[in-house]
């Protein structure tokens, strides 16, 4: 029943498909959490690497910095935590072409289980992918679990924001609609990829001379890829995967059979969830 618990706790989160609600708490600067699930977010300050509130008084966004280390650290501190910690409707002020995605947004939410109560969101690490782009890896407690999760954020117009479709991985078409359609043209998909040993189809007598790779989704859905070994997206999916974890990648597959199932693997878009 515990691990039950924990894979609804980690669906409902809203970084890379898990998500919980803020849990309102009497220390100053820390986000508190109405009854009716709204939130409110830690008001700016005048002190460098803290957030600040924006003209229209509606988001305490961090601003990023020109300095190094320390402060745009503590600006990519602030984002997460105050998106993480903010009510689902209100995310969408701390993400990067929030006020466009907005609708999306809600409509990604409204089908997620209840979320559960947040205790403490503690920053873990952040990995700088490219100039003005770096994932952020956070621990998330409540009550009943801890969860780690990812929140990608980008730096835009001298801000960082958190790129939300990354963030999620948003396809534009569902694996469980892909899987029922069976589309004739290539498709980009942000998957979670491992290796696997599974062969079927058109691709039943190909363990000799293709990878399998298991490739998955944030609800649970999956679709198998295949990928020759010896080309060249093959060597470098080979070199990624073959420390046996999973990883967050972006790639482009095209069906060639008659089940949406399974696909040929035709280009690695990139080794994470950001797309140029």
């Amino acid at each position: 029943m515990r691990s039950f618990i924990l894979i609804i706790v980690a669906f409902a989160y809203g970084c890379n498909g898990s998500s919980t609600v803020p849990k309102s708490s009497d220390k100053p600067g820390v986000a508190a959490t109405m009854d009716n699930g709204s939130s409110t977010v830690p008001k700016s300050s005048d002190k460098p690497g803290v957030a600040a509130t924006m003209d229209n008084g509606t988001s305490s966004r961090p601003k990023s910095s020109d300095e190094p280390g320390v402060a745009i650290e503590t600006s990519l501190q602030q984002l997460v935590q105050s998106y993480i910690k903010a009510a689902f409707r209100e995310r969408y002020k701390y993400v990067y072409d929030g006020i466009k995605l907005k609708d999306e947004m809600a409509k990604y939410y409204s089908a997620l289980p209840v979320r559960a109560t947040i205790d403490s969101v503690t920053i873990d690490d952040i990995k700088q992918v490219k100039d003005g782009a770096s994932i952020v890896t956070a621990t998330v407690k409540g009550p009943q679990f801890g969860q780690r999760v990812k929140c990608y954020v980008k730096k835009a117009g001298g801000q960082w924001l958190v790129d939300w479709p990354a963030t999620v991985g948003l396809n534009s078409i569902t694996l469980k609609t892909f899987r029922a359609t069976v589309p004739n043209e290539r498709s980009t998909l942000r998957v979670i990829a491992e290796f696997d040993d599974y062969y079927n189809f058109q691709y039943g007598d190909a363990k000799l001379t293709h990878f399998s790779i298991s490739l998955s989704d944030n609800r649970g859905d999956s679709i198998h890829g295949y990928v020759g070994k010896e080309s060249k997206i093959g060597k470098e999916l080979h070199e990624l995967l073959q420390d046996g974890s999973k990883h967050e990648i972006t790639v482009a597959v095209q069906c060639t059979g008659t089940e949406g199932s399974v696909v040929e693997i035709v280009s690695l878009r990139s080794k994470n969830w950001f797309i140029d």
